[in-house]
């Protein structure tokens, strides 16, 4: 145990200090010098943890900084980014107007698809054409075209009807409209489309599939006796007719070279058509007959 005073050692069971007369205090292991120093060390402590927090704030401010130094190259960088994708995204789009609005292009990119044979795309940009240019005949004599070719013959048949109507003399259009009927087995058609057909060019197309009209002879008329009536066929087609006015087409008898007695006094009406090895009929030709009297029999 200690003086509290002068920090002499105090013997055991003394009651005052042998050295400086001073009266012992119970200290427990250390004097008032030691706490002295206990609470310099302990302010010094607090000094260093302060100091060392206000380092360490300003290490973060300091790091703060620099990322924000660099991160903002980064956020300059994504802008312009930014921006050189909306101007990417607004030339697509204008030339995507450009091209939607473009007979050229449209044309362009059928005729593409075509060698690719891409019947459908092709169609597709063909009608695009159409839209921008609704009487154009390119377009519709290409369809024309595709639609034959898959054997779509009613959406050809409409096509090219509609190429004549914006041109009278389209030879192509024509003969379109001829394979179409031909394959649809309509000669008829083929015959009635003829019958429109004054400019000689176009005639041609029709040289296959118009059959000239059968020849009477003799040529119709009153008669003093019984007549025979031949009839021909310049093409040499089948020939048939009928006695009752009725239509030969349906009702026809073949024709003979034996040719067609009148062997009685009174009327007779007489129907003829030819027909050709397509199955075509030209237009039926009506004669008339009338003899006066029946013929003479010489009796031996």
């Amino acid at each position: 145990m200690k003086c509290a005073k002068c920090g002499a050692e105090l013997k055991e069971g003394c009651l005052y200090c042998s050295v400086c007369g001073h009266e012992a205090q119970m200290v427990n292991g250390y004097s008032v010098l030691e706490e002295d120093y206990l609470k310099a060390l302990l302010t010094d402590e607090a000094s260093k943890d302060t100091s060392s927090e206000e380092t360490e704030n300003q290490k973060k401010k300091a790091e703060g900084h620099h990322k924000k130094k660099k991160q903002t190259p980064w956020i300059v960088l994504g802008c312009v980014a930014a921006v050189v994708v909306v101007i990417a995204i607004g030339a697509i789009a204008y030339v995507r107007y450009q091209n939607n609005n473009s007979y050229d292009y449209q044309i362009a990119m059928a005729e593409k698809e075509l060698v690719d044979l891409n019947y459908e795309k092709a169609l597709s940009y063909y009608k695009n054409a159409l839209t921008l240019s609704p009487n154009d005949i390119n377009a519709r004599a290409a369809m024309a075209e595709i639609y034959l070719a898959r054997k779509e013959y009613d959406s050809a048949l409409v096509l090219e009807m509609e190429i004549i109507n914006l041109d009278k003399k389209n030879k192509e259009a024509y003969q379109g409209l001829i394979t179409i009927y031909e394959a649809k087995g309509q000669y008829d058609k083929i015959t009635e489309l003829a019958s429109t057909v004054t400019d000689t060019d176009l005639l041609e197309l029709f040289s296959g599939y118009i059959v000239a009209e059968p020849v009477f002879y003799p040529d119709e008329g009153t008669y003093d006796v019984y007549t025979e009536v031949t009839i021909f066929s310049i093409e040499e087609c089948d020939i048939y007719y009928t006695l009752d006015e009725s239509d030969p087409k349906k009702n026809g008898i073949l024709y003979t070279d034996a040719g067609i007695e009148l062997d009685d006094v009174g009327k007779y009406t007489i129907k003829a058509v030819c027909k050709n090895d397509k199955g075509i009929y030209s237009d039926v030709v009506t004669c008339k007959y009338r003899p006066k009297r029946k013929p003479r029999i010489i009796r031996k």
